[in-house]
């Protein structure tokens, strides 16, 4: 797993690659109550406009339940490393994990050697 992560920092500049993940590990939600919840959210927008305002709308709600699960010290509770962090990956996400990852979690990341600060997108980009 470390030989793994260090080609993948090599690599991308990322301790990781969600782009491998087959498939097969993307699941749907069978839940028939947010099923509709999410058409209901489209509705309100312009459903044609597939990045408009519910896409916008959508991408924050998955920021904030991200930054929620990074409250948790997931190591307390799995049995995984101490830097394990959740994250939102989109097909546009370009590295920057600060819209879904705090802050003193990053900096143990860049500290550890396994995220490049240069991925965050300054306040003015």
């Amino acid at each position: 797993m470390v030989k793994y992560r260090q080609e993948c920092l090599e690599s991308s500049g990322f301790c990781f690659n969600s782009g491998e993940q087959p498939a097969k590990y993307q699941n749907d939600l069978p839940d028939q109550k947010l099923k509709e919840k999410e058409k209901l959210l489209v509705s309100v927008s312009n459903p044609d406009d597939y990045y408009g305002g519910w896409w916008k709308q959508t991408e924050q709600i998955m920021f904030e339940v991200s930054m929620r699960l990074n409250e948790y010290e997931w190591n307390e509770i799995l049995d995984i490393t101490d830097d394990f962090i959740v994250f939102v990956d989109w097909e546009a996400w370009e590295g920057d994990l600060s819209v879904s990852v705090p802050n003193e979690k990053i900096e143990k990341l860049i500290k550890n050697g396994l995220y490049d600060e240069k991925f965050i997108k300054k306040s003015d980009e």
